[in-house]
């Protein structure tokens, strides 16, 4: 009975550790497929300033140049379709500073807290992740 016992406290604790050392790794940020290059993640996010400052403006130049031809909004809206009727949103501001970029190779995942500011309105807090892909010369947008 005693070898039981310490057969199922084994057990016990080796799935134990295991799952600290998963959530561990989880809250360091550190995933083996994860590439650390600040130089990129901060190239990553300066794009996402772009084309946010490009929305609120409705500057479908910059639009054009930073979502791929494949870009969807929400899984539903395209490119073409906010080409053809940008809706620029006067008055608006948006605090980036909560989002966090993770680079893939030449993918990139940007995911955090949009905190979206307008005078005289209630602040929006928007949960945002855009997934986007580097081209030779800059990052675009495939899907937000």
């Amino acid at each position: 009975m005693e070898l039981h016992y310490f057969k199922t406290i084994t057990r016990k604790t080796i799935l134990i550790i295991t799952g600290v050392c998963i959530a561990a790794s989880f809250v360091q940020g550190q995933h083996p497929n994860v590439t650390i290059n600040t130089k990129e993640e901060k190239a990553v996010l300066q794009t996402e300033r772009e084309l946010l400052q490009a929305f609120i403006q409705g500057d479908t130049n910059t639009l054009n140049r930073l979502l791929e031809d494949s870009y969807r909004l929400n899984g539903s809206l395209t490119k073409q379709a906010i080409l053809k009727e940008p809706k620029p949103m006067s008055n608006t501001s948006f605090d980036t500073s909560s989002l966090k970029a993770r680079l893939f190779g030449d993918s990139a995942e940007v995911s955090g807290i949009l905190l979206m500011k307008r005078p005289g309105a209630t602040d929006i807090y928007l949960q945002v992740v855009d997934r986007l892909v580097k081209h030779p010369k800059s990052w675009q947008s495939i899907s937000t």
